[in-house]
């Protein structure tokens, strides 16, 4: 029952956080009566409990905010890479081959002077 308290009071406290920095809520100015000196003095003065209370629900929520951020921003990565990917692969493929026909019509043209297909790879990978 207190759990569910909590997580009632961090629902009510998430909707009042979607307020940007720097807006004043219209609420706290008009429930307020206005002194002689201009001060403003609400009906009811926020207790340090409830400070607490909402900035640990403000923390929560950017916590939650950063690491669905984070999330996105990998998956967005992992896409990215693995179009690089793909992309390099189609163009290594190309080399390759006009490389193997290469070794390929060498072999052709000499009779003595074989490249061997172990030295091919090597040759085409550049482990020579």
């Amino acid at each position: 029952l207190g759990a569910l308290k909590g997580l009632q009071d961090r629902m009510v406290t998430a909707d009042n956080l979607r307020q940007r920095r720097g807006k004043k809520d219209g609420a706290g100015v008009t429930g307020g009566s206005t002194s002689a000196d201009g001060a403003t003095s609400t009906a009811a003065e926020v207790t340090p409990i409830q400070q607490l209370r909402d900035a640990h629900a403000r923390l929560v929520l950017s916590r939650e905010r950063t690491a669905e951020l984070h999330h996105s921003w990998r998956n967005q990565l992992l896409r990215v890479s693995l179009l690089v990917i793909f992309i390099s692969l189609h163009q290594l493929q190309s080399c390759i081959g006009s490389c193997l026909r290469e070794i390929k019509g060498f072999n052709q043209s000499t009779a003595d002077g074989k490249i061997s297909g172990a030295r091919a790879i090597q040759t085409v990978f550049g482990m020579y």
